[in-house]
């Protein structure tokens, strides 16, 4: 009878142990996947997504974002479940996240994200967590761009200049103005928009801020064009196809379908079509649809 008692004893005993064990990594799993660090490596897909973030900048600029719907409803899918698990509460990750949902049209999740975001920054005297609130501000001014909302636009991205003016943050200072150029040419207001785009161009310049001084050029290319001035866009648009760099497909897509249109509007049709073909075919390779279809528009035209 004691030897029967002592084996239970013994089997409790290893039973306890066991299930300790699966407490514990349950427990330990849970904190991975509700912690900071919930986009380690708990899965491939998580790697996944970790990678997706990895090569998306936290600035929302949607001439740049690289359009991969696959990879990024993917990485939406898995970051919505980390969410709803617990919470994400890295502000850089989140304002990426902000950015997949904008590649999506998802505007309100994206504000939302970004939103977020900005209530994670704690200890907001500190100059790189302003930055990141200025790139917030900015990325919401996007956002609030491309839904039409120029007035809400403009006083996001004006109060994130004002953050990067305080702080010296001369390449943040650079994007958003040229980001505020950007909705006073939507406003049909040229003149506004080529000063804002100029600033941009003298600081990218003093600096040597290579992106955004093709940013800025393109853009004032673009309010010449749109002010009739098409010998003054078409010199700047020829002079962007020497000094882009060749891994920078969207830009010479996007210059060269305005070439295109140039060279369209003054009757050279065999030029325009071969612009806007070498376009087209930049497009395809990237999978990118939107700018196929306008290309393809382009040609019809």
């Amino acid at each position: 009878m004691s030897m029967d008692v002592g084996i239970l004893i013994g089997l409790g005993g290893i039973i306890i142990t066991i299930l300790f064990f699966l407490y514990n990594r349950r427990d330990k799993e849970e904190k991975i996947i509700q912690g900071d660090e919930a986009l380690i490596e708990i899965d491939d897909k998580l790697s996944k997504v970790k990678d997706t973030l990895e090569n998306i900048s936290i600035t929302l600029d949607p001439n740049r974002l690289q359009k991969k719907p696959n990879q990024y409803e993917d990485a939406q899918l898995i970051v919505d479940e980390i969410i709803k698990k617990g919470g994400y509460k890295n502000a850089e990750d989140l304002l990426k996240i902000g950015n997949i949902e904008f590649s999506l049209s998802n505007y309100q999740k994206a504000i939302h994200y970004i939103e977020v975001a900005k209530l994670t920054i704690h200890d907001e005297n500190k100059d790189s967590n302003k930055t990141i609130f200025s790139i917030a501000l900015g990325n919401l001014g996007s956002i609030y761009y491309k839904q039409g909302y120029y007035e809400k636009a403009l006083t996001n991205i004006n109060q994130a200049l004002e953050i990067d003016k305080n702080i010296c943050s001369f390449q943040n200072e650079a994007i958003h103005f040229n980001k505020l150029g950007l909705i006073y040419s939507s406003k049909c207001d040229y003149d506004k928009a080529m000063e804002c785009h100029n600033k941009s161009l003298e600081i990218s310049e003093k600096h040597n801020y290579k992106d955004e001084k093709i940013t800025s050029l393109h853009n004032i290319a673009t309010n010449y064009y749109l002010k009739n001035n098409h010998q003054k866009a078409l010199n700047i648009y020829e002079n962007l196809l020497e000094i882009i760099p060749k891994e920078d497909s969207n830009s010479k897509a996007s210059i060269l379908s305005n070439i295109g249109s140039i060279k369209l509007d003054h009757g050279d049709i065999t030029l325009a079509e071969q612009n806007m073909i070498e376009a087209l075919q930049i497009y395809k390779s990237q999978n990118d649809k939107f700018g196929e279809s306008t290309a393809l528009n382009n040609l019809g035209a």
